[in-house]
């Protein structure tokens, strides 16, 4: 069981996006989300909170929307609010779809 702990352990180092390596099926998708490392103080761990570009929470937002791949790279290039904001695909259940 863990504690909540407001002592963070280092932040985790996030994996660099290859843009090459993504299909281009999937770049097309409009599921990609932006997110950053941020330690949890009520889950005593490092979380990953979807980030609008401005470094906002897009929590909410990214439970139903995201953008398409380019926007989120090119995002991700030229922030400069925080070095460790990385990209990310976000999963939709066809339940969820309406």
């Amino acid at each position: 069981m863990t504690t909540a702990t407001n002592e963070a352990p280092p932040r985790p180092t996030a994996l660099s996006v290859n843009p090459d390596g993504v299909p281009a099926e999937l770049k097309g998708l409009s599921q990609w989300i932006l997110w950053r490392y941020e330690w949890s103080v009520e889950k005593g761990q490092w979380d990953k909170p979807p980030r609008r570009p401005s470094g906002a929470d897009a929590q909410r937002l990214a439970k139903r929307f995201g953008a398409e791949f380019r926007w989120c790279e090119q995002w991700e290039k030229h922030l400069v609010w925080d070095n460790y904001v990385r990209i990310g695909a976000k999963t939709i259940s066809r339940n969820s779809v309406r």
